[in-house]
């Protein structure tokens, strides 16, 4: 929308520093605003809720974990096809939804179509403590968001000793590797399956 595009360039304008929290973002502003004025990235932090904890007995099932608001972008409905192709046979592999939104409905009827209620697992919005506590029960992130400025779950779920599962070409390019997640194709079911099989059979 133009008026928003009129703001930002005068905040760009008028501020002393402009801070951006990843480079994505800052590289949409340059083009947006034509600035040639210094912009600074600076991350996003994790709370102090999120932390490694040693697990102290084996677990019989595996853990996906998927946290975000249910809004189109966040493309929850993709996750779950992904989740389905990949595991539908393998009844120790479970993914567990938190947040809330428009397509809360949805993609619960989505979850029962499929039959699948007892291994993907719908919580609705929870604090951030209850959310902590269930990444680090859980043993993988995965989001295929197309929208982000940054990724806070991605860094939690990493601050909680898990690897992650997103897209590539966004923002968490820069901070994932081999050692502690996947990039998958935006658009590539068979990508994300593969992706989601791999952490499982090595993880």
């Amino acid at each position: 929308e133009p008026f928003r595009v009129d703001l930002l360039k005068r905040i760009v304008n008028e501020a002393n520093v402009f801070i951006c929290v990843g480079e994505p973002l800052k590289q949409s502003v340059i083009e947006l605003t034509g600035t040639n004025k210094e912009i600074k990235v600076i991350p996003n932090m994790v709370k102090p809720e999120f932390y490694y904890e040693e697990r102290q007995n084996p677990k019989e099932t595996f853990d996906f974990i998927s946290v975000g608001r249910l809004v189109e972008v966040k493309r929850f409905s993709f996750v779950i096809d992904g989740f389905v192709k990949a595991s539908r046979n393998n009844p120790n592999v479970r993914l567990h939804i938190v947040g809330d939104g428009p397509l809360y409905n949805e993609l619960k009827q989505k979850i029962a179509k499929f039959g699948m209620e007892d291994r993907i697992i719908m919580y609705g919005f929870l604090s951030r403590d209850k959310t902590a506590n269930l990444v680090r029960k859980s043993d993988a992130l995965v989001a295929a968001s197309v929208l982000e400025t940054f990724g806070v779950p991605f860094i939690e779920a990493m601050a909680c000793g898990k690897p992650v599962i997103g897209i590539k070409n966004g923002p968490i390019d820069n901070y994932i590797n081999e050692t502690n997640g996947i990039l998958f194709k935006k658009d590539d079911l068979n990508d994300l399956s593969r992706s989601l099989k791999f952490i499982y059979e090595n993880k």
